[in-house]
């Protein structure tokens, strides 16, 4: 009965909402492809296998769209179990939303699942391909829906007057990787193509140029992947990203910018080789996401059950909802709750902080006013370990050394982005040896010249030697330097916490012996790739000479990497103030505005802050403070501006005329910076606060610094003055603050 007064009030309440147009959507998830127990697939070499984060992602988007975007329940289908996902059912899934809209509805369609390609040899297209996506009965025989079918839908909704948006989380690369031989951080959301030919021409209607928005999570030939978020949460990456966008930025951002900003989340992210794409013609793109201007000002949450002393929220981590979040009553009645308990990624429960119990009825709305700042995003880093001693790494390196010579494999010292014939790797248990083909041979801890010599020998025998003789060997750190780690890293409260999932790990521990032969250790960033991030590929190596040296100066580049870690995942609480400035840079001499892209030797660039209309009409006029850094390829941290005081960095003075009105384009005075070395990936922050900061100068050191004597005042202080610590659950102000970051590429001439 609760549950049903609950919907009913949700219903009763949106439908009187300040709409003048109906939004509708269809939601698709699925995760089941393999054959169901007893049934056996068709004869193929498709390789079905389930997805892990699929409907986690179409659950969580229909959660924001319903408590952040307006949607009605009763205008959303939503399919996700395999029943539901078959390929009849999702053209009926189509063909109903088609039906139920309406002129001038704003139409939303999302997918996550597989996606593959089909060979059309009468295709236009030069590889004669279709791109697909993948039905939850695929194994049964059934033809995927292809692009045509898809598009001709698409149509049917567009001719009835209504404004589309389109996401896919899915890849038409229409291959499955090969194994680089190290376990795999990423599911690719991929099946491979099917190879029979459909034989049917194919004229696309260009929707795009007709208004619709389609995003999709990566370019044709690459793959969209699976992400383990860091509350354990199944995801694809890109939905990760965009849903993490959605949060953070107001319901009247551009469509551009928000696309812009997830892409900027996936970076950070270190998603290797995905880049979503983004169609849609220029009037759409300056529109919101769903093609209208919102009225909505914050993200709602609504009641939807109570027992005792404690409330059941209608929205979780799919939300941005975490233990510690406060939330404010809509009704003014002056009741405050406090996240206590997450119970699903839709769900959880809350504590009353302020009011009455009794004055708290199912249905009734809550407005987030406070987030926990940072929680539970400690640095992961990965390392085995071992009970030798430095003595014994040297005798096996030896060892090692004599049978990679006698094989004609080099030995390399670093590793690099370039395939390696064959990886040797201790996991704490056993040595692993790994060839390019993933094929492995497992090797005793103390295994001799002869079993080695036998484990390399079938390995350059098995015909998976295609990329050079090669060989490199990770040697984990001996047991003295292991155990001090290990006292460390498993501490609760540490800002480096250690998995024991190599997957899991954003950095791991390498040992290796240099040309004159010294043990020594660096982290190397999980995804070693030949892309450019904007976190290191690898420390500076540090020379083993005795356990605790050799540990402190491990666990300080680790603490350094933290910190920026911190920064790059960050999460901004939602502009709900609709603050309109966002961080750009400038050619000097071009006045080209720069937010994407490359910056060149030489040339001299400007800051500069741009104002968005739409967000400017919306804005609160509540001036900020505005703080702006850079960090560059090496992991130096710049602070920008202000350099002197915080009195010129007040949106109050630095971005108004002279006349007293807020300028479209705001100059950073003395920020000129001329381009040079060390290139690589230089990433850019804009933080603006309510209140000025205690301790910007901080920002100078690449280091961890504590610094004593300030008083700590709201969220970015603690992150500045003491790095990230687990279990933070202070919360601040939903509008007190908001960064954002980009990323450019600094490239000699």
């Amino acid at each position: 009965m609760k549950r049903l007064l609950f919907y009913i009030t949700i219903f009763l309440f949106l439908s009187m909402s300040a709409f003048s147009i109906e939004r509708k959507a269809l939601i698709i998830g699925i995760n089941n492809y393999e054959p169901k127990e007893g049934l056996d697939a068709v004869k193929s070499d498709r390789m079905w296998i389930n997805l892990d984060g699929s409907v986690n992602d179409a659950l969580s988007m229909k959660s924001i769209l319903l408590n952040k975007f307006g949607f009605v329940e009763n205008n959303i289908i939503t399919l996700v179990t395999p029943e539901e996902t078959t390929r009849d059912k999702l053209i009926e899934g189509f063909k109903k939303l088609a039906a139920m809209t309406q002129k001038g509805d704003e139409v939303f369609i999302y997918y996550a699942g597989h996606g593959s390609q089909v060979v059309n040899s009468r295709s236009p297209e030069v590889d004669k391909l279709d791109e697909t996506i993948v039905p939850s009965d695929s194994y049964t025989g059934v033809l995927d829906i292809r692009d045509k079918e898809l598009n001709e839908l698409f149509s049917k909704i567009q001719d009835k007057g209504a404004v589309l948006t389109i996401i896919f989380d899915s890849c038409n690369s229409g291959s499955v990787s090969r194994s680089s031989g190290l376990p795999e951080m990423y599911k690719a959301r991929a099946i491979r193509r099917d190879n029979r030919d459909v034989k049917e021409p194919f004229d696309p209607i260009d929707i795009a140029s007709k208004g619709a928005l389609v995003i999709s999570a990566s370019q044709d030939y690459e793959l969209a992947k699976e992400f383990t978020d860091p509350d354990g949460q199944k995801h694809g990456a890109f939905t990760y990203a965009f849903m993490k966008a959605l949060r953070e930025s107001s319901p009247n951002e551009s469509a551009l910018n928000l696309f812009k900003r997830t892409r900027s989340i996936l970076l950070y992210m270190g998603v290797p080789s995905q880049h979503p794409v983004f169609e849609g013609n220029i009037s759409r793109s300056r529109l919101t996401l769903f093609g209208s201007e919102s009225e909505e000002k914050y993200t709602k949450v609504a009641i939807s059950d109570k027992e005792k002393d404690v409330v059941e929220l209608d929205g979780g981590f799919a939300i941005g909802l975490s233990p510690g979040t406060t939330l404010a009553s809509l009704n003014e009645d002056g009741v405050e709750l406090q996240v206590t308990e997450m119970t699903d990624i839709n769900s959880c429960l809350a504590k009353v902080i302020n009011g009455k119990l009794g004055d708290i009825e199912i249905g009734d709305f809550y407005r987030i006013t406070g987030m926990p700042f940072i929680g539970n995003r400690a640095l992961k880093v990965w390392y085995s370990c071992s009970n030798y001693k430095a003595e014994d790494l040297k005798e096996l390196h030896n060892g090692i050394g004599k049978i990679a010579s006698k094989y004609e494999l080099k030995v390399l010292e670093e590793l690099t982005v370039e395939d390696v014939s064959i990886k040797c790797i201790f996991d704490g248990t056993a040595w692993q040896l790994v060839n390019h083909c993933g094929e492995k041979r497992m090797l005793p801890i103390k295994f001799d010249e002869a079993s080695f010599e036998e484990g390399i020998k079938s390995l350059v025998n098995s015909g998976c030697m295609e990329f050079g003789n090669t060989i490199w060997v990770n040697y984990p750190p001996v047991k003295g330097v292991g155990d001090l780690m290990e006292k460390t890293f498993l501490h609760e409260g540490s800002g480096v916490e250690k998995t024991l999932s190599i997957p899991e790990a954003t950095y791991w521990l390498s040992g290796r012996f240099n040309k004159s032969g010294q043990l020594e250790y660096a982290w190397y960033y999980s995804e070693l790739s030949a892309e450019l991030y904007p976190l290191p590929n690898r420390t500076n190596w540090v020379l083993y000479d005795s356990d605790r040296t050799t540990f402190e100066s491990l666990y300080r580049s680790s603490n350094q990497i933290s910190k920026l870690y911190a920064w790059m995942t960050l999460p901004s609480p939602s502009n709900d103030a609709s603050f309109p400035y966002s961080l750009a840079i400038r050619d000097v001499i071009s006045k080209k505005v720069i937010k994407d892209g490359n910056t060149i030797e030489g040339s001299v660039y400007e800051f500069v802050m741009m104002r968005d209309e739409a967000l400017f009409k919306k804005w609160n006029r509540r001036d900020r403070f505005i703080y702006i850094f850079m960090m560059d390829s090496n992991g130096q941290m710049t602070l920008v501006f202000p350099r002197n005081s915080s009195v010129e960095n007040n949106t109050y003075t630095l971005a108004k005329s002279e006349g007293g009105k807020y300028l479209e384009e705001v100059v950073i005075p003395k920020s000129k910076f001329r381009v040079g070395p060390p290139y690589g990936a230089d990433t850019f922050f804009m933080l603006s606060s309510k209140e000025p900061l205690n301790d910007p100068w901080v920002l100078e050191s690449p280091a961890v610094v504590t610094r004593g004597g300030a008083k700590v005042q709201n969220p970015i202080d603690i992150l500045l003055n003491r790095g990230v610590q687990r279990g933070d659950k202070k919360a601040s102000n939903s509008s007190d603050w908001y960064i954002e970051r980009f990323t450019l590429y600094s490239q000699g001439e």
